[in-house]
């Protein structure tokens, strides 16, 4: 069963039950996706601790794990920061937009490495840190 998020399938058993006059609950539940995420792509946490713990080393390394936190936030627009705009975002700055921006979208420096989640501001015509991933 696909279903959005927000979805309480517990309460769904438990309402169907009670309109059934039966009573209801799931035996299971188990999420196969979330998002763009697969159980499929899933690493076991044995995998990992032995990554973690098994010394420099270990291959594969736990490095090879990782995935690029743009990967989480794929829905969202990227915005191409120059090194200028970096540094107004590293200081709470905002930076003009391109074009009418609204809503969430991700900063990317040039190496494509994520600086910060943007908030586009309410006259659509510049973006300001939402989130700013750098010290």
């Amino acid at each position: 069963m696909l279903c959005a998020a927000g979805t309480y399938i517990r309460t769904l058993a438990h309402d169907l039950g009670r309109t059934l006059g039966s009573g209801a609950h799931l035996r299971a539940l188990r999420r196969t996706s979330s998002g763009h995420f697969r159980l499929e792509e899933a690493v076991p946490l044995s995998t990992l601790e032995s990554a973690f713990t098994g010394g420099p080393d270990t291959v594969p390394s736990w490095r090879v794990y990782l995935r690029p936190a743009t990967e989480a936030l794929r829905d969202m627009p990227m915005v191409r920061l120059e090194p200028a705009e970096v540094e107004r975002l590293r200081n709470g700055g905002g930076i003009p937009s391109q074009g009418p921006s609204h809503g969430m979208a991700q900063g990317l420096d040039v190496e494509g490495e994520l600086i910060a989640i943007l908030e586009a501001a309410p006259d659509g015509r510049s973006w300001h840190p939402h989130k700013v991933f750098i010290p």
